[in-house]
């Protein structure tokens, strides 16, 4: 089993922290490459996450820069979830800002 951490900025400009309402009923989390390319895959715990600074960050080579606090999420990469369908990840024209969507729109019809 590959567990891995994705890890989203958290942070405001003002190193303020903000929480979507409802992240803690997340259950998937969706990796792309600029809209294309999506894979989906199950957290290892519903709704879990942790929020880390850019210290302990650095001191797992990763250069953070953009905010000073990140959402971590633990996942299996190596169980990618069967979607049917990719949705339009392009129609906001900002794929790299992180979004709460119902897993009904990865299902297709």
């Amino acid at each position: 089993m590959s567990l891995y951490w994705i890890y989203l900025c958290a942070g405001g400009s003002k190193s303020s922290l903000l929480v979507t309402p409802g992240f803690e009923r997340l259950q998937y989390v969706l990796l792309h490459t600029n809209g294309e390319n999506c894979q989906l895959f199950k957290l290892k715990t519903q709704g879990h996450f942790q929020i880390w600074t850019r210290e302990p960050l650095q001191q797992y080579d990763f250069d953070p820069r953009s905010a000073s606090y990140y959402v971590a999420l633990h996942f299996d990469a190596s169980k990618p979830f069967p979607m049917k369908t990719c949705p339009d990840l392009h129609k906001d024209k900002n794929t790299f800002r992180a979004n709460i969507r119902p897993l009904s729109d990865f299902m297709g019809e």
